[in-house]
């Protein structure tokens, strides 16, 4: 993570991913949550040229270039996306590397440029508004408990090590140790070289007296790519 806060010529990949990551988030916020799979450990893959890259330079050309033909309502809102992610482009990342709620500034330009287009054709303009307002109330009951809310969080994000994780400490915090420790084998089957999920596992059965598990969850732990413990 230290890597992260440096700038050097390869951050210029991250912050076009990182660009493209918000960009597409403001038409379809599906995804809510506190863990996502892109970008949530800094490693060197993200350093490498792929298809997000290329995606990411193309939109930021793309609204380069719309810029100089749409009217003065418009290149605002543009300019207001674009002032905003690129503070949490990670040119220098500070604390979360990225995180959902960074776009919430920027997704103001987004409405505006989605309320001039539409301004004459206030049904349709009535039926985008119904369907995020739909979005956000079936993301309600997320926050009804825990468990809820954990559950919620692995829906969306299926890849998610972390997500699997922190439910699994959800289901044993409710008295559910079973799912607790399945959910804790999805991670490391995810994950293998996440160690927090192995550390919970060998918490878990040492406490319980399954001392040759737990042995073997421990070297797992701490073998894995960073040590989150001491």
């Amino acid at each position: 993570m230290e890597k992260s806060t440096k700038l050097y010529w390869r951050k210029i990949i991250i912050i076009f991913k990182t660009f493209w990551y918000y960009l597409k988030f403001f038409p379809f916020p599906k995804r809510l949550g506190l863990f996502h799979s892109f970008g949530y450990h800094f490693d060197d893959l993200l350093e490498h040229a792929d298809k997000l890259f290329y995606y990411g330079v193309a939109s930021f050309l793309a609204l380069l270039a719309a810029y100089f033909f749409v009217p003065f309502e418009i290149q605002f809102a543009m300019i207001w996306i674009v002032a905003y992610l690129a503070i949490f482009s990670n040119i220098v990342t500070a604390q979360q590397f990225v995180s959902e709620r960074y776009a919430y500034i920027s997704s103001i330009g987004f409405c505006i440029i989605l309320a001039y287009i539409l301004q004459n054709y206030i049904p349709v303009l009535m039926l985008i508004i119904g369907l995020y307002i739909m979005r956000v109330w079936i993301h309600l009951p997320s926050f009804r408990n825990e468990v809820r809310f954990y559950e919620s969080n692995a829906l969306n994000f299926p890849d998610s090590e972390v997500a699997m994780g922190n439910l699994g400490v959800a289901y044993l915090n409710h008295g559910l140790p079973g799912k607790a420790v399945d959910t804790w084998l999805e991670a490391t089957r995810i994950n293998p070289a996440y160690d927090v999920p192995w550390y919970n596992l060998y918490s878990f059965s040492k406490q319980n007296g399954f001392v040759l598990d737990a042995k073997s969850y421990i070297k797992k732990c701490l073998d894995a790519k960073l040590v989150h413990f001491p």
